[in-house]
């Protein structure tokens, strides 16, 4: 999450990359690095940047997030 807890991103185990820009009020899928086992998922202190770490692929994925 933000240090403020305003934006928030989960990874679906066995799904998509989840965001929110409303301390979890609503949630968007972000499909973009597709659909995948996703071990773990860590973002910058604005919350502008994630990375998220993809089981059985052992694929790092990296990205600015637009959370608007």
């Amino acid at each position: 999450s933000s240090s403020d807890g305003s934006k928030l991103a989960a990874g679906d185990y066995h799904g998509y990359i989840y965001t929110s820009s409303d301390s979890g009020a609503t949630w968007t899928a972000r499909t973009g690095a597709g659909y995948h086992s996703w071990t773990g998922i860590a973002s910058s202190s604005d919350g502008g940047k994630l990375a998220a770490a993809a089981g059985y692929g052992g694929h790092i994925y990296t990205s600015n997030c637009d959370f608007e």
